[in-house]
């Protein structure tokens, strides 16, 4: 059973997902002149849930797990963590394993730290890569309407309680498509479970969401990070 403040059946989030499914059919109406293209509607709408929900949300901090795939060695590499994120555009991925392992991304550009065994570790720097500028969608920087185009597409696996949306970018883009899997659940509309980004090389990552919380006054860790002196810039 979720408490109040977390997603789940607390009477502040009955109440927070019905003035987001209010909201959010206000977006799909205002939404038809902005992406004419789409042809299923269905498809407007759930990117209107999604847009509803994570607009009104501030500050949020959650469980992720993801796997990478790698198209040219069918590899994959799975991790866990914690996710924060500050609207706008600020985020954090501490993982659980190696300990200290980091990534930030704030207003466009990205830190990754990974400590190494023997050494001060490794930090690698620069403008947002595709996974990061996929969050977006997350941290309130991506625009759904202006910046994608939509359609539904079936849901052979993935979370219970989802639609499957797919999302292709309307310009140059790092990224070739994104997919995600929306609840429907009226408690918690338009909240995404998992995200799926395929890079334009045919790879794959993706992330897996669980133990919500959302809201002003959700505790998040700092943005910055502090590389160790003598860390290797990759």
């Amino acid at each position: 059973m979720y408490r109040d403040g977390w997603l789940g059946v607390g009477r502040a989030t009955r109440r927070f997902a019905a003035v987001a499914w209010v909201v959010a059919v206000a977006v799909v109406v205002s939404w038809r002149v902005v992406a004419q293209s789409v042809d299923d509607p269905r498809a407007l709408e759930v990117a209107g849930a999604v847009h509803a929900f994570y607009a009104q949300v501030s500050r949020m901090q959650v469980r992720f797990t993801q796997h990478q795939w790698t198209r040219a060695y069918g590899t994959t590499m799975s991790s866990a963590g914690r996710m924060a994120i500050e609207r706008p555009g600020r985020v954090r991925l501490d993982y659980d394993t190696p300990q200290g392992r980091v990534f930030v991304s704030t207003a466009g550009r990205f830190t990754y730290f990974e400590p190494q065994e023997g050494s001060a570790g490794q930090v690698t720097r620069g403008t947002t890569d595709a996974a990061g500028a996929a969050l977006g969608i997350l941290d309130g920087t991506a625009e759904l309407a202006r910046d994608f185009r939509f359609a539904l597409r079936a849901r052979a696996d993935g979370p219970a309680d989802t639609d499957r949306l797919v999302l292709t970018p309307r310009r140059p883009s790092p990224y070739a498509s994104i997919v995600l899997y929306v609840s429907h659940a009226p408690e918690t509309r338009g909240v995404i479970r998992r995200m799926a980004i395929e890079s334009h090389a045919g790879d794959w990552n993706r992330f897996d969401f669980a133990s919500e919380q959302y809201g002003d006054s959700v505790q998040l860790p700092s943005f910055e990070v502090t590389v160790p002196d003598g860390a290797v810039e990759l």
